[in-house]
């Protein structure tokens, strides 16, 4: 894998934004996709469901499009607290998801550990 580990592609590629009613949406940075090897797999944590759901299906679609052997494994966890616990438990114990959905309110919490990881990216863009 040239570029990224896969754990550097969770601290990288999708922390960012997103309310109730997208307030703030979530942007993979375009740079991301091509610093992927192929034959790659990475799981994807996200809390999204219903159109904001569909939106990052799309999203997701589309890297699997640039990046033809990369496959991604996306698991839907229920929203709130829950999500948050299950994210911090996997990565205190090492296994936490190559990429993640994050609430920009809940950023700074994790924030420390994440930007103390070398090579760490976080990319986001707010939609205001």
């Amino acid at each position: 894998m040239s570029g990224l580990s896969r754990r550097g592609l969770l601290r990288s590629a999708v922390y960012g934004a997103g309310a109730a009613v997208s307030a703030s949406a979530l942007s993979g940075c375009g740079s991301i996709a091509g610093s992927v090897a192929s034959a790659d797999e990475i799981q994807y944590w996200t809390l999204f469901t219903g159109p904001d759901g569909e939106l990052m299906k799309t999203m997701t679609r589309n890297v699997e499009k640039r990046v033809p052997d990369l496959k991604v494994r996306t698991t839907v966890l229920d929203w709130g607290p829950p999500y948050y616990t299950k994210l911090a438990m996997a990565s205190a114990g090492g296994r936490s998801p190559d990429v993640a959905i994050m609430h920009l309110t809940r950023l700074a919490g994790y924030a420390p550990a994440v930007c103390s990881t070398p090579g760490t990216r976080i990319c986001w863009r707010s939609s205001a």
